[in-house]
């Protein structure tokens, strides 16, 4: 497979299987989806990130929708949107 951008352990979802059903979850929920798992704390802003860049990974040879793409930094903000939601 391509790329990990998993930078840290989920100590919740160690299984491959349950961590890909959670990635293709992730990518198709609402804004408003994302919100309610957040402050539920059911997954993260940097679990949702990583399953849409994976997501993109996987696809965008086929679809070519992405010129460039800054994983880093996506990752960053998401870090920095998990510190804001753990308070």
């Amino acid at each position: 497979m391509g790329r990990s951008y998993n930078t840290a352990p989920s100590a919740l979802r160690s299984d491959p299987r349950e961590r890909l059903l959670m990635s293709n979850d992730l990518c198709s929920l609402s804004a408003t989806e994302l919100l309610a798992g957040y402050r539920t704390k059911r997954f993260s802003p940097v679990e949702a990130t990583q399953a849409v860049l994976e997501r993109i990974e996987s696809l965008n040879p086929v679809l070519n929708a992405f010129c460039h793409l800054d994983p880093a930094f996506a990752l960053e903000s998401a870090r920095q949107s998990e510190a804001r939601w753990m308070k």
